[in-house]
């Protein structure tokens, strides 16, 4: 993870989170929605096709497209 490519990108009108959608799953009885990601540029938004849990996997995610939309700023 870099918190450069993430201020990089917030700094140029770009940014990711997630979405929750209607799917869910349980963690022990506890009943929890999965997400989709979004991404934002300047406004114009786009939601992957992809579900995730929330947890690591998800925030992993984040991270990754953070840095492959900062390698296409530069």
């Amino acid at each position: 993870m870099s918190l450069r490519a993430i201020k990089n990108c917030l700094n140029n009108g770009i940014t990711i989170y997630p979405i929750v959608i209607d799917d869910v799953y349980f963690v022990g009885k506890r009943k929890i929605n999965y997400v989709k990601i979004e991404i934002n540029v300047n406004g114009a938004k786009k939601i992957g096709n992809d579900k995730y849990k929330q947890d690591e996997t998800l925030t992993n995610k984040v991270f990754e497209l953070y840095e492959v939309l900062n390698l296409k700023l530069v």
